[in-house]
């Protein structure tokens, strides 16, 4: 048993490296985050901070909008900056902060004369581009990021996820402080501020260790790969686009009062699910370059994210009041047993985000988008019919229902293909010959079409 652990732990050394550097810089994130919510809901009434979490959350989906697959597309295809196709980068960059940003000033246009989220606190005319220009700084943030977990260098990405959250405290602190009274635009200034000196900080880091070599973006690295681009997109989009939404749909549904309570209650389930999600990101990156360990690495990482998040949801079940009131005494009330029951799905969120890097492995993410689009509609309705019978609980209830019956459905191939370490029983079901067997479906440069079902 113990020679075989200690194989495992070898042979699985680069997934855990890298995704424990992707996991300490969510912590850190999540931790100064909280600490940011906290600042938020100590210094600003809880209408002004759940109108601004939510157009927070509106700028998150915005961005992933306009990242338009190409993060993901770096994760699996990173460039080496020796070969012609180091301008894939900067190209790629510049795509989503052109396209994130127009999405961005098309929504705030849209929304301006919207009498509740059309504005955060007295933002007036100043909101519409500070809106623009932060949902443009998140679409490079998340290309950014994965370019740089492709490249190995998650540790460059830790660091600028720790600054930005660290700069957005600090700067929100001094605020609160030196002009008490600003209302949500100081939350998306401070937001704002802190994604711009972040994303220097990592950029001038990565120039100067020599992990990215500055150049002119190459525009014409993009067309060859769109395929891959849109398919990668359309995944993100259908998997992703729930966890961003809530927090939007409760301030529409409830008020901005209810969606202050229940925003800190969402960001702990989704720093809880930080370690599952950074190894099943990890596991596509190594993945997709050895296909005959990918069985293995999938059964190691569905057994250690599966203990990990019976663990969380334990420590939620039992401390949830405690965590809301951590952020402002009144959450507690407000947000009744929603964290407590948001808990029971950190299990399911994991077996999701195994699945989806199931698919991105096999190349068979046109029909897992179809899949995803259907599951994330149902869980969407499933909250809201749950919010319409019985409040902010109800929609709770009707989210943890429809996120387990996902993960029943998806639990099936998983445990088929993984080969489990430890000598526990697990079969690989053809999933190195059915990578070998599909040469089209790689994620690598040549790859055609996807593989059809």
């Amino acid at each position: 048993m113990l020679p075989a652990a200690r194989r495992a732990l070898r042979v699985n050394l680069p997934l855990l490296l890298n995704s424990g550097a992707v996991t300490i810089g969510n912590v850190c994130t999540a931790v100064l985050g909280f600490a940011f919510w906290w600042v938020a809901a100590r210094s600003f009434p809880p209408e002004t901070v759940g109108i601004a979490s939510a157009l927070i959350s509106m700028m998150g989906l915005i961005g992933l909008l306009g990242e338009v697959g190409l993060g993901t597309l770096l994760i699996g295809e990173p460039p080496r900056q020796d070969r012609a196709d180091r301008g894939l980068i900067p190209a790629a960059l510049l795509t989503s902060l052109v396209v994130s940003g127009a999405l961005g000033l098309a929504y705030a246009l849209l929304t301006a004369a919207w009498p509740v989220l059309g504005r955060a606190g007295d933002g007036g005319s100043m909101q519409i581009p500070l809106f623009a220009v932060g949902c443009a700084l998140t679409g490079v943030a998340l290309v950014g990021d994965h370019a740089l977990i492709g490249l190995l260098r998650s540790d460059i990405q830790l660091l600028r996820n720790v600054s930005f959250s660290l700069v957005k405290l600090l700067l929100l602190a001094g605020m609160a402080l030196l002009w008490p009274g600003q209302g949500g635009m100081a939350i998306l200034l401070v937001w704002t501020l802190g994604a711009a000196l972040s994303l220097l900080l990592a950029g001038s880091i990565a120039v100067r260790r020599g992990v990215f070599v500055p150049g002119p973006p190459d525009m014409l690295l993009l067309p060859p790969r769109i395929a891959r681009v849109a398919d990668h997109h359309a995944l993100n989009l259908a998997a992703q686009a729930p966890a961003i939404l809530f927090p939007f749909l409760v301030a529409v549904l409830f008020s901005p009062t209810v969606n202050a309570a229940f925003f800190p209650a969402w960001a702990v389930v989704h720093a809880a699910s930080m370690f599952p999600a950074a190894l099943t990101v990890v596991l596509y990156r190594i993945g997709n370059q050895d296909a005959d360990g990918g069985a293995g690495r999938l059964g190691f990482s569905l057994i250690l994210a599966t203990g990990f998040s019976l663990l969380a949801g334990l420590v939620l079940f039992l401390a949830s009041r405690d965590i809301l009131a951590f952020f402002n005494p009144a959450y507690p009330d407000i947000a009744g047993a929603s964290l407590r029951l948001l808990g029971f799905g950190i299990v399911s969120l994991s077996v999701r985000a195994h699945y989806l890097a199931l698919m991105r492995l096999r190349g068979t993410m046109r029909r897992a988008s179809v899949r995803y689009a259907a599951w994330s509609s149902f869980e969407i309705a499933a909250a809201c019919l749950g919010g319409s019978l019985a409040g902010l609980e109800g929609f709770t209830l009707g989210w943890l229902l429809s996120i387990s019956a996902q993960a029943l459905a998806m639990l099936p191939p998983l445990l088929a293909t993984a080969r489990f370490p430890l000598g526990m029983k697990g079969a690989a079901m053809g999933y190195t010959a059915g990578l070998r067997a599909a040469p089209e479906v790689s994620n690598r440069p040549g790859a055609a079409k996807e593989a059809r079902p």
